[in-house]
């Protein structure tokens, strides 16, 4: 099964506070199953935190702060989901699909 996301995972986007930014999963063929997009977008203040206790004390970052994202069928083999930037930074976002 081959899979394009658009905008491609390893794209850097500038985007402003309050954007929209859609994201587009598209299957070779139809398939049965799910589509997630998951990021880190959204845990700004989680990712914060890791990277203040890695530093100092040491704590290993458990990846707390990435969650998925439900992307909606839109139509057969299309996969789609909209995330509205409300926060500051620098995050990662790759769309999943998780055949049934």
């Amino acid at each position: 099964m081959t899979l394009q996301q658009t905008p491609a995972p390893d794209s850097y986007l500038l985007r402003w506070k309050g954007d929209e930014l859609v994201i587009t999963l598209t299957l070779d063929a139809p398939h049965k199953g799910r589509a997630v997009l998951r990021t880190n977008l959204g845990a700004a203040s989680v990712r914060r935190r890791e990277i203040i206790e890695e530093t100092e004390q040491g704590i290993v970052p458990l990846a707390k702060a990435w969650n998925d994202i439900p992307m909606k069928e839109v139509r057969p083999g299309t996969f789609q989901c909209m995330v509205r930037l409300d926060e500051v930074g620098v995050f990662s976002a790759k769309a999943c699909f998780f055949p049934a």
